[in-house]
């Protein structure tokens, strides 16, 4: 297990083992809201307006029994309640997903070690490592705003780390292999090698 940064203060004490449920549950919900982001972002649809859920199909804003995490996928059998029109099961399974990779970060960062800020920001990035792989998957697109989430998420906990010259120079790290790569791609194989 990694020891506790001696630079990082937490403000989360260890806490008992079935505790782990809490950080199930917080994945369950953050995967709900990551399906709405899902859905939203790469189409162009605004997070504001409609601000409530609706079924993308008859338009039907959803009541508060349709939102339940992964228990209302299971309850109406993976189809609306109005239309009943089906409803992938990529919804159910991207929040079984983020409830066990929130859970597991808990254990490791809330119940067996004292790493309160760390388990928050990594929580964050697999977030939206969870809403790239779904919305690249889908549509084989990774949204520019997801990409740029990541370094203020990063420079805020390495800020509040005190290691934010490593975060930076990781950063410019990371880019100049991305461009590399492109460039190369550019130059070798006459077309995008990375995506747009």
């Amino acid at each position: 297990m990694p020891p506790r940064s001696a630079f990082v203060p937490e403000f989360i004490p260890m806490l008992p083992s079935w505790s782990i449920l809490i950080g199930f549950i917080i994945g369950a919900v953050t995967g709900s809201f990551l399906n709405m982001l899902i859905y939203r972002l790469p189409r162009g649809i605004s997070f504001v307006k409609p601000s409530y859920s609706i079924c993308p199909l008859c338009k039907e804003p959803l009541a508060w029994k349709d939102l339940v995490p992964i228990f209302s996928w299971l309850s109406t059998r993976g189809k609306c309640r109005y239309c009943h029109a089906p409803i992938a099961p990529r919804y159910m399974y991207v929040e079984i997903l983020c409830g066990v990779l929130f859970a597991a970060l808990w254990w490791q960062y809330a119940v067996a070690t004292e790493q309160g800020a760390r388990m928050f920001a990594y929580m964050a990035a697999t977030g939206a490592l969870v809403a790239v792989v779904f919305i690249d998957w889908e549509l084989y697109i990774i949204p520019d705003e997801l990409n740029a989430f990541f370094l203020p998420v990063g420079a805020l906990y390495h800020l509040y780390a005190k290691t934010l010259p490593t975060f930076l120079w990781g950063a410019f790290a990371g880019w100049a292999l991305i461009w590399g790569i492109a460039f190369l791609g550019r130059t070798l194989l006459g077309k995008d090698a990375m995506g747009h």
